[in-house]
């Protein structure tokens, strides 16, 4: 069984791993969002209802979706992990610090209340493609995962 924080380190480098040979599962204009606060919004509401398959398409890296280098099931699986970890009644997205942050990249810090955790603060980055769409890339989810910690 995997502990909570080898969960959590892999899911933040998720969205950089490699394979070939993939297909989109759908156009590719249904693929990110137009800004990082919309990429933010249109993950944690897919997660909330469980649409996977809208988590997804939302999830990616500067390159492009993370289906095109993992695959769908392989992003679908791993949404379903992502969406149990981040089970809440509420969320605020606001921005966060840039500083060490590539060009592309954006910090949004996300506070989540009726998480199994309480209330809790994940900073979360998103990136732009060079079409200009966002994706977002990693979640830092050891304020969910810290074994003993309230």
């Amino acid at each position: 069984m995997l502990r909570a924080g080898a969960v959590a380190c892999g899911l933040a480098v998720w969205a950089s791993c490699a394979s070939s040979g993939r297909v989109l599962s759908a156009p590719r204009s249904q693929y990110g969002s137009m800004t990082p606060e919309q990429t933010v919004h249109a993950f944690l509401d897919a997660a909330q209802s469980k649409d996977y398959e809208r988590m997804g398409q939302q999830f990616g890296t500067h390159k492009g979706p993370a289906e095109l280098t993992l695959g769908v099931r392989d992003v679908e699986q791993r949404m379903v992990v992502l969406a149990a970890f981040l089970e809440h009644s509420g969320y605020d997205v606001k921005a966060a610090h840039q500083a060490l942050l590539e060009p592309y990249e954006h910090r949004l810090l996300v506070t989540m209340t009726g998480t199994s955790r309480g209330t809790v603060t994940l900073p979360f980055i998103t990136v732009s493609t060079e079409n200009g769409r966002w994706f977002l890339e990693k979640i830092d989810l050891s304020s969910l995962t810290r074994e003993g910690q309230p």
